[in-house]
């Protein structure tokens, strides 16, 4: 049986190491360790490394070494770690103006169709939902 590659959104990544909000945080453990035993399954784009260092710098209080830790983490469990292109950046132009979604979502989404993955796990759903041909699936719903 073949299974569909699907793309782990910042935002779960950032849940990982982040405990403010002790539920998402279990969430997001619990699908990194699925996708450490399927890492074939499962991808992260280059970008959403990006973000979540973003994000992980302004915590001041983060400890340099568990940050460094983290991006292991992540960088061991992923099969596979996809990367945008010059051709991605004129597709998301594209994509973000005749959606009305973010010039940033819209890169992620013209990346993950270059490389045949049509299905997302974000907690951003609004967004990407705009996106034709993804698929948008919220872990932490419910």
């Amino acid at each position: 049986m073949i299974s569909e590659r699907a793309l782990i959104d910042s935002n779960v990544l950032v849940y990982i190491i982040d405990s403010s909000e002790e539920r998402k945080t279990r969430t997001a453990l619990k699908l990194l360790d699925t996708v450490a035993q399927k890492p074939s399954e499962y991808v992260v784009a280059e970008q959403n490394l990006r973000e979540f260092s973003a994000v992980i710098s302004r915590n001041k209080q983060f400890p340099e070494e568990k940050f460094y830790e983290s991006l292991n983490a992540f960088l061991s469990a992923f099969g596979e770690i996809i990367r945008d292109e010059i051709h991605d950046w004129l597709e998301a132009f594209t994509i973000s103006r005749s959606h009305a979604t973010s010039y940033w979502d819209a890169l992620l989404a013209a990346t993950m169709k270059r490389h045949g993955i049509t299905k997302i796990i974000t907690e951003n759903v609004k967004d990407f939902r705009k996106v034709p041909g993804l698929t948008v699936e919220n872990p932490f719903k419910g």
